[in-house]
């Protein structure tokens, strides 16, 4: 029981040490559903119970770190205390090392680190190594556990000591990357950015990737268009966040998404954006419903949540109300300044989207005020926030990192050296009460 209270004081002071940390999110699935019950008539005014637990396996050592949870709730990753990555059995307690499913993107990573490489395709150990001697640090350096994101099906997402992206399948263990963006998977594809405006669609088996080309009427985008972020939506459909070409850093950009399903390609506007502050991740909330967010710029920027079935859109915010903030959503058009660019309104901040509800009729956010924990049902337009075992708004520390097995199990980015935080193998066990 003090191990637990002492855990929870750690989880507030990791808040207090990072009051801005801004998350990339993930879809937390099935979690939401096995929490409050698995109807949406249950989630509003749910009290919680929230519990640090040690992750305990043969393959496990002292030192060794656990980064994230597989969605199926199978797997862990784990850095091992000598350094190298691996995925821990959960039931059998075994150990999978990852290897390159993307042997040429390695090679000629590789290639650029370490010119004196032969031709053969390095392994992941040995291009870490190099990359680690590139950075001068006599130790290999893996994989950053603060950005660690669930992915796509059943992968994680995750960065390196370079901010390159890899794409992590937990049931092969094979390791996409290093990429110049996180990809999307669905269906033995991957969607991903090769640089700035270069959308690639990789076959997973092989690992090959060719140019995807996204559509970009002349009248509107006389310059041609840059593609911000691209993802997979509904099922199988292929999004893209657009910007033109020309920057206009004082004045901003003409900004769309572009959604490919039925065989051709639908437009939504998303007004004019300023160059750093643009809506350009993509969360799919269901078939009907994408969530568009800012990674870097989540306090002072509004999710857009765009209606692919009738064009709508709605911005999101956290505005505050008495001892507490709430969730608010207002049409677009409604939250344009002179400039009609989308603008915070007075006094409001921005949240973090966690994700849509496995059955798709909710998402959940997390307001930037006190860290509120929120639902929106798009359908209808409804907000609640969820409740603390006392019956209070229930308020958590922002994440880095957030991973989950989809049912109660959750990791979060803790820092190491926060006091009360004993062992890196701990995750978070959220019950309802």
């Amino acid at each position: 029981m003090k191990r637990t209270a002492r855990c929870l004081i750690s989880l507030l002071l990791l808040a207090a040490l990072s009051p801005c940390a801004l998350a990339q999110s993930t879809i937390l699935g099935g979690l939401w559903n096995a929490l409050f019950g698995g109807s949406t008539g249950t989630l509003w005014d749910s009290r919680v119970q929230i519990d640090i637990i040690p992750l305990e396996a043969s393959c496990l050592s002292q030192g060794d770190r656990l980064l994230g949870l597989s969605r199926d709730g199978r797997r862990a990753l784990i850095a091992s205390s000598d350094g190298p990555v691996f995925l821990a059995d959960l039931e059998t307690e075994a150990r999978t090392d990852l290897f390159s499913a993307t042997p040429q993107v390695l090679t000629e990573a590789m290639a650029r680190l370490s010119p004196a490489q032969d031709q053969a395709v390095p392994t992941l150990s040995e291009y870490f190594t190099a990359l680690s001697a590139s950075l001068g640090r006599p130790a290999p350096l893996w994989f950053v556990p603060s950005h660690v994101l669930q992915g796509d099906e059943n992968t994680l997402r995750l960065w390196d000591t370079q901010a390159r992206a890899w794409t992590i399948d937990c049931g092969t263990g094979a390791a996409y990357g290093p990429l110049p963006s996180s990809m999307s998977v669905y269906g033995g594809q991957g969607l991903y950015l090769d640089g700035p405006g270069k959308p690639m669609i990789m076959d997973l088996a092989t690992g090959t990737a060719q140019p995807l080309t996204i559509p970009a009427p002349a009248d509107q985008y006389p310059d041609g268009a840059a593609a911000l972020s691209v993802g997979f939506v509904g099922q199988g459909g292929m999004a893209a966040m657009l910007r033109t070409s020309r920057l206009d850093r004082a004045n901003g950009q003409t900004c769309e998404l572009a959604v490919y399903k039925g065989g051709e390609w639908a437009r939504y506007s998303l007004a004019t954006q300023i160059f750093g502050r643009e809506t350009s991740s993509i969360m799919p909330v269901n078939d009907r419903f994408v969530l568009l967010y800012s990674n870097a710029a989540a306090q002072i920027t509004m999710p857009i949540l765009v209606d692919l079935t009738t064009g709508q859109s709605l911005c999101l915010y956290s505005m505050p109300e008495r001892d507490h903030y709430t969730l608010c959503a207002a049409p677009l058009s409604d939250c344009l300044n002179e400039s009609g660019i989308p603008t915070l309104p007075e006094t409001a901040r921005g949240l973090l989207p966690l994700g849509p509800m496995e059955d798709g009729t909710c998402l959940m956010v997390q307001l930037l005020g006190a860290g509120e924990i929120a639902l929106l049902r798009p359908d209808t337009g409804e907000t609640c926030l969820l409740k603390d075992e006392s019956g209070e708004p229930l308020g958590l520390p922002l994440m880095q990192g957030f991973t989950t097995d989809g049912h109660t199990r959750v990791v979060t980015a803790l820092m190491p050296g926060v006091p009360g935080h004993e062992t890196d193998l701990d995750y978070v066990r959220l019950s309802p009460r």
